[in-house]
């Protein structure tokens, strides 16, 4: 990471902290990927450490204070148990979306989402 990135991992384990990285988190958990049922793909994602953040609805993430930006530049994703998992992401600001995109996942594959986006509040 450069001196104006910041690295968010989720290797402090248990809940995700109120305010992590800065953040209002809606919808997000944590479990130990490395460990879990081994027929899932959670242990896929886990190559920089043991911990993932999963969802089986919608993650949000608004930035606090309310009003401040944030830039996502990517991060790694995978499907947990069915291949051809659709993966929806919007980056909003001032509700308004101004980044879209669609991703397809496979359980035993990872797949870098690269999305430089910048000058957002929110993230679903």
């Amino acid at each position: 990471c450069s001196l104006t990135e910041t690295l968010l991992d989720f290797e402090a384990g248990g809940s995700l902290p109120v305010g992590y990285g800065n953040f209002t988190w809606t919808g997000a958990n944590i479990l130990n990927g490395a460990t879990y049922n081994p027929i899932s793909g959670y242990h896929v994602v886990t190559c920089g450490g043991s911990y993932v953040m999963f969802t089986s609805g919608t993650i949000t993430m608004q930035k606090i204070p309310t009003g401040t930006t944030f830039s996502l530049n990517s991060f790694l994703a995978t499907a947990a148990w069915y291949d051809n998992l659709n993966l929806t992401i919007s980056g909003r600001l001032s509700s308004t979306v101004i980044y879209s995109t669609n991703i397809i996942l496979q359980v035993f594959s990872i797949t870098v989402v690269n999305l430089n986006w910048s000058g957002i509040d929110t993230m679903t």
